[in-house]
């Protein structure tokens, strides 16, 4: 269970964090993408170019929408281990879909050490 704690606190923390950068809720693409190019960078993740950063996370945001879930997800995206995966898919998500914010991810009442 621990593993999975570690796992899944890059998720909800860059979910919550670039959610939280659009005041209104409603940024524009060009922010979107330097948001998660940046949250990329701050992370050490690091693609060919930015066109394929962006098109792997619109595509873990696609795989979340068809009901995958987080962790698989994050473990399928190619060239990047479970860790790296997580913060792809918790950047993708703040960035590129608001709405699977949430999704997916256990009752945070059910991972020990979480108040419930």
């Amino acid at each position: 269970m621990r593993a999975r704690l570690l796992f899944i606190a890059p998720v909800i923390a860059g979910a919550a964090f670039l959610g939280a950068c659009s005041d209104d809720g409603s940024s524009s693409d060009s922010t979107d993408r330097a948001a998660y190019l940046k949250a990329l960078e701050a992370s050490n993740i690091t693609f060919a170019n930015d066109d394929e950063a962006v098109a792997v996370g619109e595509q873990a945001c696609a795989d979340l929408k068809a009901g995958k879930s987080v962790l698989e997800v994050a473990q399928n995206i190619e060239g990047k281990d479970a860790g790296q995966g997580a913060i792809i898919v918790g950047a993708a998500t703040g960035s590129f879909c608001r709405d699977q914010i949430g999704m997916n991810l256990p009752e945070l009442s059910t991972i020990p050490g979480l108040p419930g």
